[in-house]
């Protein structure tokens, strides 16, 4: 998976974007983890993945789509 462009901000958020212009490739033979502080945009990074949040973008896919996402906490 590919990211080019990534740009990401809340809607009720009046201070810069969370992400601006990232540009990040994942490759399949390789474990990618996302480590970093509380607050820092892990879990969101992860659901622009996933399609729950919108961002400006260009994603492109080697494969067929195959990410999946756990919620941290029960949301039943």
């Amino acid at each position: 998976m590919e990211i080019k462009n990534l740009t990401f901000s809340f809607s009720n958020q009046s201070a810069a974007p969370l992400f601006q212009n990232l540009n990040l490739k994942i490759t399949p033979e390789k474990l990618t983890v996302f480590l970093g502080p509380s607050g820092c945009g892990k879990s969101t990074l992860l659901r622009i993945f996933a399609g729950l949040l919108e961002a400006k973008s260009e994603f492109f896919f080697n494969e067929q789509k195959k990410e999946s996402f756990v919620f941290q906490d029960a949301n039943l």
